[in-house]
């Protein structure tokens, strides 16, 4: 485990203006505008765990539960079939001249369109079943590129949306060239969620997507009058990081949690970033039990939010990331039992090592008086 704070931090006033579109208070609005047509769409919840933040010896944790998420079980689905549906919505623009309602995107002159767009991206998992769903719903074809670690239960997951799911030998940016490639080589739309260029627009929607997650649960530890000290938010890419982070930052400005971007220890993208200055590629470090977060480079966009955003950036170890998620099977005193994977528990996992290194707790703030927000981002293993 390692901590590196961030002296570089902005208020959101002085944030580029690209940052301010795809993060700021009006980021939600068009995230929002199409969910309002999904009929699976529903706010998830927000689970306290009095029993144990007292264990742990704090005030209060907050866990933000994605388990439910529109039926995909993941936050991620509010990412990929987002920017899915843009791409269409685009089209349509073109096409007819005019923007067309959420609802006109299914059926009639949509299908149309759609029936000749064929979406592609690389996935760990749960963006790939993401983008699939989307192009099932609006009838596009997908095309999936995997890397050799992704099990097998979730390339099924992602085949029974329609789509069409290849293996690339190595790790995930290897994945990600493929898919790079072959969208170009074939004229198929890239929804990636990560991209070398911030200013790309479909993984700049991707992010933005997720502004749905921020506003949730700023608006959640409101009607609780709750007053979060602290925000550990788990990172592969850092799109999701980015996202409720800054998010947050833009929401309670000088209020904003202590905010920390959490990687696993053996795939540091943000961690090593920081400590680089720039954008870098870690090293593949033989893979992490932490399985959506096995990712060696940052998004362009996602880096360029938390090093003005976030307080602190941290790696986490495999094994407490598996004592976090035992902690939250078992359910303390009167808390549910959290069914959870490493890759939801990771800012659980965090928090435990943060606590429990005196000099880390200490730069960290950390006391018997924190309130602390994690994110569950995703259900366990659906068959």
């Amino acid at each position: 485990m390692a901590l590196l704070l961030n002296e570089t931090r902005v208020a959101p006033e002085k944030w580029p203006d690209l940052l301010t579109a795809r993060f700021g208070l009006e980021a939600v609005g068009d995230p929002r505008r199409m969910l309002q047509a999904c009929p699976v769409h529903a706010e998830t919840g927000l689970i306290e765990l009095a029993g144990l933040a007292g264990e742990l010896g704090i005030k209060r944790i907050w866990w933000k539960d994605e388990r439910s998420r529109m039926r995909l079980n993941s936050f991620k689905a509010l990412g990929g079939a987002y920017a899915v549906a843009r791409q269409l919505e685009r089209r349509m623009t073109q096409a007819l001249k005019s923007a067309p309602e959420p609802e006109a995107l299914i059926g009639g002159a949509a299908s149309a369109i759609a029936q000749d767009i064929t979406v592609t991206c690389a996935t760990d998992g749960n963006h790939g079943l993401s983008v699939a769903a989307g192009a099932h719903v609006f009838g596009m074809r997908c095309v999936i590129f995997v890397h050799a670690r992704v099990p097998d239960w979730r390339i099924r997951r992602i085949e029974a949306k329609g789509a069409e799911v290849r293996v690339v030998d190595g790790v995930f940016d290897d994945a990600v060239a493929k898919a790079e490639e072959m969208a170009q080589s074939q004229g198929w739309i890239l929804v990636a969620d990560t991209s070398p260029r911030a200013e790309d627009e479909i993984a700049g929607d991707v992010i933005q997507g997720y502004s749905q997650l921020a506003d949730e649960i700023h608006r959640q530890l409101e009607e609780e009058s709750a007053a979060p000290s602290h925000l550990f938010v788990q990172s592969g890419v850092g799109g999701l990081a980015a996202a409720v982070i800054a998010g947050m930052a833009a929401r309670r400005g000088e209020d904003a949690p202590f905010s920390v971007c959490v990687d696993p220890a053996r795939a540091p993208a943000l961690y090593e970033s920081f400590r680089a200055g720039k954008a870098v590629r870690s090293p593949d470090r033989g893979g992490t039990v932490m399985e959506m977060l096995d990712c060696y480079a940052p998004s362009a966009l996602a880096w360029e939010a938390l090093k003005r955003s976030a307080h602190a950036f941290m790696t986490v170890e495999d094994d407490t990331t598996r004592r976090a998620v035992e902690l939250l099977a078992e359910g303390r005193g009167d808390d549910p039992a959290i069914e959870a994977t490493e890759t939801a528990a990771a800012g659980l996992g965090a928090l435990i090592e943060a606590l429990e290194d005196e000099e880390m707790r200490e730069r960290c703030g950390l006391d018997g008086s924190s309130e602390v927000v994690l994110i569950g981002t995703e259900a366990p293993r659906r068959s």
